[in-house]
């Protein structure tokens, strides 16, 4: 089952930490996809990349691919742990092979027999390894593959029917609060949790600077935040509206320097009195 599966949508979040995990989860799949969008675009290019920014470049797309894996962790685990209950009849059947190993080679010297049977152990601990990581892989892949087909707008908009039911078991999301409080559209939530990943995160600085293609520029900005969310179908007249009422809705909450000419780029990134009103103690 994916974490976006239907049968998810009429279950309530289990807590604070598991809703913000899916609101993040939301920015990381966007990013994800427009990075790898330009990787494509660039590698396009005679070949090679062609950008300045490509050493930066895979390393971000490398991030947010891990925090994406890392959200599935608890799928893949749970299986797993299934996987390993079958696992001691394999070693059981391992043993006994080493066992008549053993004694085919009495007789040899008892060095020759120690090396023997550490290379023995080499092999198969790799083997297992290889195998667990196989296994996994695959798990997740085929986890992300279903989710993948939902856009970014369908993934909040599932997270918010899950935490209106969240809020309603006595629950408390101040993050799902706010932006229900302020009326925030799908892409207004987008670009804030957003922000807030610049501003709590380091890491975040170099996603942000490939997304930006400006290595001055570590936060998003609105027009940014667009691309990510739309992907490959962003263009400035299909996104005005959400980025108009993005900024609209924005600017009663955060400190946000707007040039009048340049409105779209306008750098979000929530200040410490706003984490602390959604994370503190």
């Amino acid at each position: 089952m994916g974490k976006y599966d239907e049968a998810l949508r009429s279950k309530p979040f289990q807590d604070y930490n598991e809703y913000m995990e899916y609101v993040f989860d939301s920015v990381n799949m966007g990013l994800d996809k427009y990075i790898t969008g330009m990787k494509t675009l660039y590698a396009a290019e005679n070949g090679g990349y062609k950008n300045v920014l490509y050493p930066d470049i895979e390393v971000a797309s490398d991030m947010c691919k891990n925090r994406i894996d890392k959200f599935y962790q608890g799928s893949t685990g749970n299986e797993g742990g299934d996987e390993d209950e079958d696992d001691p009849g394999a070693v059981s059947e391992d043993e006994d092979e080493d066992a008549d190993a053993d004694d085919d080679l009495e007789e040899e010297d008892d060095e020759l027999l120690s090396l023997l049977g550490s290379f023995g152990t080499s092999d198969k601990s790799d083997d297992d390894e290889e195998e667990d990581d196989y296994d996994r892989g695959s798990s997740t892949a085929a986890l992300r593959g279903n989710d993948e087909k939902l856009s970014i707008r369908d993934r909040i908009n599932f997270i918010e029917e899950r935490a209106k039911l969240t809020e309603e078991e006595g629950i408390e999301l101040p993050f799902y609060r706010l932006c229900k409080k302020m009326k925030f559209e799908p892409f207004t939530i987008f670009c804030f949790a957003a922000g807030i990943l610049s501003s709590t995160q380091t890491d975040y600085a170099a996603v942000y600077q490939v997304i930006n293609e400006n290595g001055n520029l570590p936060a998003p900005t609105i027009e940014s935040a667009a691309k990510a969310f739309y992907g490959s179908e962003f263009s400035i007249t299909g996104a005005y509206g959400d980025m108009s009422t993005c900024l609209e809705q924005l600017l009663p909450l955060l400190s946000l320097s707007v040039t009048s000419s340049m409105p779209f780029s306008t750098v979000v990134s929530p200040d410490k009195r706003i984490i602390d009103c959604l994370f503190g103690r």
